[in-house]
Order: C-alpha cells, then structure tokens, then sequence
C-alpha cells in the first residue's frame, strides 16, 4: 500500500487541493515531501487555477475524482467501479470498502504523514 500511495504522490508537484483543512494539511505534508506546491483549489463546484495550469497535469488532493482524465489522492467513499485513474490512491477502494461504516476513518492528511514519515512536531523522531 504505502508503494501505491508514494506513487501517487510523484505523479506531479503540482496539487489541486480541497478549500479546508485537510487539503491544505495534505499539501503542506507532501510540499515538505517533495516540494509540491499549490496551483489550484477544487470544491466538486468550482475549479480555481493559476495561470497556465492543466489539471490534467497535477495532483489532486482530499478531492477524490472520478475520472481517468485526473490523477487524485483522497479518504472519501467511492463506487467501487467508478472511473478513477489507475494513479489514483483511495484507500476504500485499495480494500475493497463497501459499506460506509467500515470506510478510511481518518483525514487524507493522516493517510499521507503515515506513509511518507516526516517529522510533524518537535516530538517526533
């Protein structure tokens, strides 16, 4: 698993993220990761992006996407034969979650500072 998520995380530094606290969490985690940075905001509503950006091209991030044409990591529920990208990583569909109740409990934040282990605080080591 922590493979598959470590892929998904290298397909671009470039991140399209959820506007709340577990998009930016997740991006800030993976910027002191790889050095990703910020180039967009998506809400399932509304795609925000800088200038000469191709969502194609980046990383999305809490926002879980249901289509091959975008690559995204995310915690949130999913039909377990939508069209996400095979570089994609959710781990409801990584276990073959089906009920709600048994779903990824945690932030996508959590999912990410748990693979990559870097130092969060000054307690860690």
């Amino acid at each position: 698993m922590k493979t598959d998520i470590l892929k998904t995380l290298e397909y671009s530094k470039n991140l399209i993220i959820s506007p709340d606290a577990d998009g930016l969490m997740s991006a800030e985690l993976i910027n002191r990761y790889n050095g990703s940075q910020i180039v967009g905001t998506y809400d399932k509503n509304l795609l925000v992006l800088a200038d000469g950006i191709n969502p194609e091209e980046c990383l999305f991030v809490d926002c879980d996407m249901n289509t091959n044409k975008f690559v995204s990591i995310g915690n949130h529920m999913r039909l377990l034969n939508d069209n996400m990208s095979e570089k994609s990583f959710n781990p409801n569909v990584y276990f073959g979650v089906t009920n709600y109740t048994d779903k990824f409990p945690f932030a996508t934040a959590f999912l990410i500072s748990a693979t990559i282990e870097i130092q969060t605080s000054e307690q860690d080591h």
